[in-house]
């Protein structure tokens, strides 16, 4: 069998629509079909394809179609759709080629498919399916191209294979030479036929479910695709379900059985929405990941396990995204990625210190408490000046307060802002003290893709890091990625942020980002064509705007969320002060100490220094009192000679001219003016007492 052309036609032949009879069995089966075109077409989407063997209804039947636009699908050496087709088997080749058949992605509505035989059905409803055009909610009319020789033989292998191919909506017609013109139905789900129908044949569907064969006569007056019953309950077909092991959204308990082993929103909203469609569920539990797209443009894990058909749905949720050959159901929650990396060291109390205030209010304080000292040197000198601002800095009373009004109310409001600031302070550094600070760790996306480091995680997150850094991204599992991250610092681990905390609930020295790196919206997975996906997916939306779904999640959660703050508590919660925490005010005590024990030593040596030199100009002035040079003694000269001996004896000072004649050159004005002072005070003294 050849390639496909795949081309639209239209035909602009003006004219009156004529239904032309035949005699022969297979005209009247085409002229029934027609009618229910002109029945079922609706004003604003009246387009048609034909697939198989149309020509003779092209050529016959021309004039019918009026200016209806029709695509058609026949044997031909043409490629029209092979890319197309191609992107069937690589998501990488969809994505690259989307571009070029976008514009021509249009369901088509009715379809009219003609075959000679079974397996040629099937091959041409295959490559209805790689169109286009294709639309699995479709209305199909199936036609035996044979049935003049087989009447309605065909019809429950043809429907059958609709049914494989999971077109619901499909009905088969032919010639009974009994009856006329007949037509055939199915019902996979309840097992008693529809009014209007009558059962023909049953037989045994999906795990021994009853499939009926319908049929009825054909009606010109009705549409018969309005017959067929759209199911809302499904009285006990079986729904295959896969679910892996996802906290804290889907729990497997092995110590239960049944639908009991079950646990979390996930399992509570599928099994709600199932129960009430009366279906059956048989739920495989798969030891795999959630997956995602390999490097080969496929399916990996558990996505695999429902695009090739072994899973009806997941029991799991996953984050909307654009994956082909799967359905996205109503979104029901919302969610996001966070990283996971090892936690950093925490900030000492000195650095605390250093960063407590912030720096324009420290640059106003120095600028502030320079002024005053400046003022405080012009009136009361430097040093005195310089211990009051001290004074005033540690909010103690100042040494002789001023006696001007306005310096005391300047004095004033200097002493009450730097109480406030005390106050500020102490506070601060107490509470400081108290709760541990840690060093800026990953919390938010441009904190990831400036940090440089390697990005592990499963498969199915990968799209979702962006391409900045998918090149950064390496594939692996939850417990490689969390030995990893534990042995190496410049690795995270990103993942669904609820599970990634529940599975880190016991680790103390991992950090979790605070915010979400990327944020979406959760849904639930089946197999493309899913003929009960529609009436699942109405009552998921249902559930979601009553809030139940939310009251479901907030209640498998309450543990997680209660845990999670017992966490956050013990990390960053008021603890007992302890000697440890001060270790630096220690230091600093030390510190001071030991400068001022070296300013100590050198007082003592300057005040040492300074008696010395105090002695030796003592010594000079009085030398050069009683022996002034050139000059003779004489009567008053020996008198005064006399009291200062006597002051001498009692100042044990001993004098001598050896002495005076070493420290003339040291002579000051100053300390000679004040010797004579106390030469003169001490003259006195003894010419009272004589």
């Amino acid at each position: 069998m050849t390639n496909l052309l795949l081309h639209s036609l239209l035909l602009n032949i003006a004219g009156n629509v004529v239904m032309p009879g035949g005699n022969s069995s297979y005209e009247k089966t085409i002229d029934a079909t027609l009618n229910i075109l002109m029945s079922c077409a609706l004003k604003n989407d009246s387009n048609f394809l034909f697939a198989g063997e149309y020509a003779e209804i092209l050529i016959n039947h021309r004039h019918f179609f009026g200016q209806t636009t029709i695509a058609l699908l026949a044997e031909s050496k043409n490629s029209t759709f092979d890319s197309f087709t191609l992107t069937q088997h690589s998501f990488l080749i969809y994505k690259q080629t989307y571009h070029k058949f976008v514009r021509f992605l249009y369901k088509l509505r009715l379809f009219v498919v003609i075959t000679s035989s079974q397996p040629i059905l099937k091959l041409t409803l295959k490559r209805i399916k790689e169109t286009t055009w294709a639309n699995s909610n479709g209305c199909y009319i199936l036609i035996d191209r044979k049935t003049a020789e087989r009447g309605c033989g065909n019809a429950k292998s043809y429907l059958w294979t609709a049914w494989q191919f999971d077109l619901l909506r499909s009905i088969f017609i032919c010639f009974d030479p009994i009856e006329g013109v007949v037509l055939y139905s199915y019902d996979p789900y309840t097992g008693e036929p529809s009014k209007n129908w009558k059962e023909v044949k049953r037989i045994s569907g999906r795990n021994g479910h009853p499939w009926l064969l319908l049929q009825k006569r054909y009606d010109k007056a009705i549409c018969p695709f309005k017959e067929i019953t759209r199911f809302n309950t499904f009285h006990g077909y079986e729904v295959r379900l896969c679910a892996i092991q996802v906290p804290p959204f889907l729990y497997i308990q092995n110590n239960f059985t049944g639908l009991k082993r079950f646990k979390g929103d996930d399992s509570i909203i599928v099994q709600t929405i199932l129960k009430k469609l009366n279906t059956t569920i048989n739920i495989t539990v798969k030891d795999l990941m959630l997956g995602g797209i390999d490097k080969y443009g496929g399916m990996t894990g558990l996505l695999e396990e429902v695009t090739n058909g072994l899973c009806d749905i997941a029991m799991n949720s996953k984050s909307f995204s654009m994956t082909w050959h799967l359905s996205y159901s109503y979104p029901h929650d919302e969610s996001g990625l966070c990283v996971m990396s090892q936690t950093k060291a925490e900030v000492s109390e000195l650095r605390k210190l250093m960063n407590l205030l912030a720096t324009p209010f420290m640059l106003g304080m120095m600028i502030i408490y320079t002024v005053t000292l400046l003022i405080m040197t012009k009136l009361d000198g430097f040093f005195e000046a310089f211990l009051n601002v001290e004074r005033l800095l540690l909010c103690v009373a100042i040494l002789r307060p001023p006696k001007i009004n306005s310096y005391r109310i300047y004095i004033c409001m200097i002493f009450i802002l730097s109480l406030s600031a005390n106050a500020v302070f102490q506070s601060h550094w107490y509470s400081l003290l108290t709760v541990p600070q840690f060093y800026s760790n990953i919390d938010t996306y441009d904190d990831l893709k400036d940090s440089k480091h390697d990005i592990y995680g499963t498969i199915s997150f990968k799209g979702l890091v962006g391409e900045e850094l998918e090149s950064r991204f390496h594939e692996t599992s939850y417990f490689d990625c969390l030995q990893i991250v534990k042995n190496t610092s410049n690795a995270v681990w990103i993942s669904e942020c609820l599970n990634m905390h529940f599975r880190l609930i016991n680790e103390t020295n991992l950090y979790i980002s605070k915010n979400k790196i990327r944020e979406f919206v959760s849904s639930f997975i089946a197999r493309e064509n899913w003929p009960i996906f529609r009436t699942f997916n109405r009552n998921l939306q249902r559930l979601v705007e009553s809030g139940l779904i939310a009251m479901w999640k907030k209640h498998t959660l309450a543990y997680l969320q209660r845990n999670m703050q017992l966490k956050i508590m013990n990390a960053t919660g008021y603890k007992v002060l302890k000697f440890k925490h001060l270790d630096f005010s220690f230091y600093i005590l030390a510190i001071g100490n030991a400068c001022a024990i070296i300013v100590f030593f050198m007082e003592l040596m300057v005040h040492r220094y300074r008696e010395n030199m105090r002695k030796i100009i003592k010594k000079n002035r009085l030398c050069y009192r009683l022996f002034p040079m050139n000059v003779k003694p004489n009567y008053a000269i020996q008198e005064r000679l006399h009291f200062v001996t006597l002051l001498r004896d009692q100042s044990d000072t001993k004098i001598s001219r050896k002495d005076c004649d070493r420290g003339q050159q040291s002579l000051t004005t100053y300390v000679a003016m004040w010797i004579d002072q106390v030469l003169d005070h001490q003259l006195g003294l003894t010419n009272q007492n004589n």
